[in-house]
């Protein structure tokens, strides 16, 4: 079912990092901390609400209903999702302004009548304990904001009771000692190789703080001039009325001048940029209304399954139906019987949805063609090797299908379908199942209408699941409601876990790139807490497979999927050295003749794809990675090679003509000129780019995804599929997680 899915609407954003200096705004007279009383913030009895059935998660105080943002926000104020209660109907409660601090990571603030002073981080207000705290951490006392008050809506965090080494990003330093100036960005320094450079990012000199010993660990140059902005910043583009606030590299429209204003911005703060184009666009601030009760479910919604397990759990998708017992042709079964110690569940691809003659649905088991060994089928022989080995068995179910015309349109079809499910379960002695229902569009039906039908369906299965002591898993696109059926917080109170398949990103039918880059995986992973599901719910799907494309002048084709197991074993035969990309974590090479040089002049045109545009774009993707590898630089963000000239393409060429120092006018500036085109050819050479290029995964991408998973609190991983990977896979999961184990 997983495998050569077409890509879902899940399109990869370019992601803009935040934020700028300390951002101290106006002078108030210092006031000792030591011994002092925080200020009584209205909010101290929070009690954290969800509506039945919704995704928006409240903070709840004296009444009103105060939307938490983002998963960020609520764990910074101290939330944890045990603590949400999920209520039946907002009656009687008004909803009050979105939990928002009015201004940048790095503000120090004091209302007028406390002295209690604190640090805005990552747009949460952090107390500072004591005076003494204060003045080792190196703030300025001169440089208070004075408030009358602090807002209801203003969350507040954890205090800072010892120093913190706090630089926000946008923050530029440099060492007493030495003339380097580096650019602080998520923790991390980059250098400003050139004056020129610091210039063009916007800088001053008096910006510059001198510390004596460098805060954070040096990373890449920057590599573009891009400037970035702080956590809270108000940006608009020129022109242009709109106006955004940066919310941890989301930008979100402030729909009016009256919320502009009740929530606490002022004119005054608006930074002025060129444009917003590649930015992340969440939805409008204010936008979260209380939703509308739900109706009454049928059957009433059974407790949320016990979900926590004390470790990691890896799972693994597969056929299961190979080596041994039953002959050579894939190896998952040797998997599990080689790898056990790093497997928590597996999941046998063996169910499969199918309509029968004269209507009506059943599950077809196509394992039944495999003879028997010693009597026993295939099923039982996996289900009693998995069960000695400590692994639990939750077989995959599999269909996609058409919401209006499929085996869950209407209630009998649900109630038929649970039967047989569940039949199955208790027959063979599984410990749950998977739920692989890819729904093809909504069909006749509305978005909201398809969700609620495939609700309900997993409602009825996962309580009869649970009653009888078996588990449940869903496997969903990484996209959740209302971009698909998918509503994740629906879900949740009904499955143990929800699988997210965070993949493809690319595949044989988009432009060449990643089957899952690291900034694809960051972005689904946040959207998926970003809906308030318990992060013990959430399996992130690993993707053991890569892809080619190869890109001519006349077009390009994309090539088959390749398991990561054969793409290392054609590198290593044919002594590849593959590039690193930083960037996305995956690993990137060329193969064949060399690339063709896209004929010259080409320049923008976002109207029309042209083959040789495209082509351009493909090689500028590798050549920009054979650059800044060489350079030790951070690679900048791929193009999408599907052959039309817009702005990303201009600064790509822009950006080419300025590394390899092609001559050209200003006017010509990102425009592929003749003399750009002779110095690509060059660079084809020197770089040895071929027509067909490769990207793919590695054991290296998979300790990155791990760290992922394991700091944003997930509860595992599953692999589609197994025996893709390499040996890598396995000694990467047990060296950097505790595998969970029956």
């Amino acid at each position: 079912m997983h495998r050569n899915r077409k890509r879902r609407r899940h399109r990869k954003p370019a992601k803009t990092f935040t934020v700028l200096g300390l951002s101290i705004l106006c002078t108030a007279s210092a006031a000792a901390l030591s011994g002092q009383k925080a200020d009584a913030f209205s909010l101290s009895q929070v009690q954290y609400v969800r509506l039945q059935g919704t995704a928006p998660i409240f903070a709840l105080s004296n009444s009103t209903l105060y939307h938490i943002p983002n998963a960020a926000t609520f764990y910074a104020m101290g939330g944890s999702w045990s603590a949400v209660k999920s209520i039946s109907s907002a009656g009687g409660d008004t909803l009050g302004l979105p939990m928002v601090v009015p201004y940048p990571s790095g503000t120090l603030i004091k209302t007028s009548s406390q002295p209690t002073v604190y640090l805005v981080v990552r747009g949460i207000l952090r107390p500072i304990a004591s005076a003494s705290v204060f003045n080792q951490m190196g703030l300025n006392w001169g440089t208070l904001k004075v408030v009358p008050q602090l807002m209801n809506n203003w969350p507040v965090g954890a205090s800072i009771t010892t120093p913190l080494n706090y630089w926000p990003s946008g923050t530029v330093l440099k060492q007493a000692t030495q003339s380097q100036v580096y650019e602080v960005k998520n923790g991390v320094l980059s250098h400003i190789t050139s004056s020129a450079q610091f210039y063009a990012l916007g800088y001053q000199w008096s910006q510059v703080h001198v510390v004596s010993t460098l805060p954070y660990p040096i990373g890449a140059p920057v590599a573009q001039s891009v400037r970035v902005y702080p956590n809270g910043s108000l940006l608009k583009e020129p022109g242009n009325p709109a106006i955004y606030v940066d919310e941890e590299g989301t930008l979100r429209h402030i729909p009016s001048a009256t919320l502009f204003h009740n929530l606490g911005f002022h004119f005054s703060a608006l930074i002025s940029v060129p444009n917003l184009n590649g930015e992340t666009m969440g939805p409008a601030l204010g936008s979260t209304a209380i939703p509308a009760d739900p109706p009454d479910p049928s059957p009433s919604p059974s407790p949320s399954p016990t979900t926590s397990v004390s470790g990691f759990l890896s799972m693994g998708y597969g056929y299961y139906a190979d080596n041994e017992p039953n002959g050579a042709s894939n190896s998952s079964y040797l998997d599990l019987l080689q790898n056990a110690n790093a497997l928590s569940v597996i999941n046998p691809v063996w169910y499969f949805v199918q309509p029968v003659s004269g209507g009506g649905w059943t599950l077809h088991d196509w394992t039944t063609s495999i003879p028997t060994i010693n009597g026993q089928t295939n099923v039982q022989v996996v289900t009693q090797a998995a069960h000695n080995k400590g692994v639990l068995v939750m077989p995959s179910v599999g269909i996609y299908y058409n919401p209006s015309s499929g085996p869950i349109t209407t209630a009998a079809n649900q109630q038929q379908l649970v039967q047989q499910l569940v039949g199955i379960v208790q027959k063979n002695g599984y410990d749950g199942l998977t739920i692989d229902f890819e729904s093809q569009g909504s069909g006749n039906m509305s978005v909201s209408q398809a969700s609620n039908q495939y609700t309900q369906f997993i409602q009825l299965l996962g309580s009869q699941l649970h009653a009888i002591g078996k588990k449940l898993m869903i496997a969903v696109y990484a996209s959740p409601y209302p971009s698909t059926i998918y509503n994740y917080a629906a879900l949740a109170p009904y499955v143990n876990w929800i699988n997210v398949m965070a993949y493809p990103e690319h595949n044989s039918s988009t432009p060449p790139g990643p089957t899952q880059g690291f900034p694809w995986l960051s972005n689904i992973v946040q959207n998926a807490l970003a809906t308030g599901v318990n992060p013990d719910q959430i399996i992130l799907g690993v993707a053991p497979y890569g892809h080619s494309w190869t890109f001519t002048n006349s077009g390009s084709t994309g090539n088959n999927y390749e398991s990561n197991r054969a793409i290392e074993n054609y590198i290593t035969s044919h002594q590849i050295v593959p590039l690193w990309d930083s960037r996305e974590k995956t690993i990137a090479f060329t193969t064949g003749s060399l690339a063709q040089t896209p004929p010259a002049p080409l320049s923008y045109n976002v109207n029309q794809a042209s083959p040789q545009v495209a082509n351009l774009q493909a090689i500028l993707n590798m050549v920009l990675l054979e650059y800044a590898v060489a350079h030790n630089q951070t690679p900048p963000a791929l193009l999408w090679a599907a052959g039309y000239y817009g702005s990303q393409t201009t600064q790509a060429v822009a950006t080419f003509q300025q590394e390899f120092q092609v001559p050209v006018t200003n006017a010509e500036s990102g425009v592929y000129t003749q003399a750009t085109a002779q110095a690509l050819s060059q660079a084809i050479s020197q770089y040895h780019i071929g027509q067909t290029q490769w990207w793919d995964q590695t054991s290296r991408s998979l300790a990155d995804l791990l760290k992922l998973a394991v700091q944003d609190h997930l509860a595992g991983v599953a692999s589609w599929r197994l025996p893709f990977e390499t040996s890598g896979y396995w000694s990467t999961l047990t060296s950097m997680t505790s595998i969970w184990k029956q």
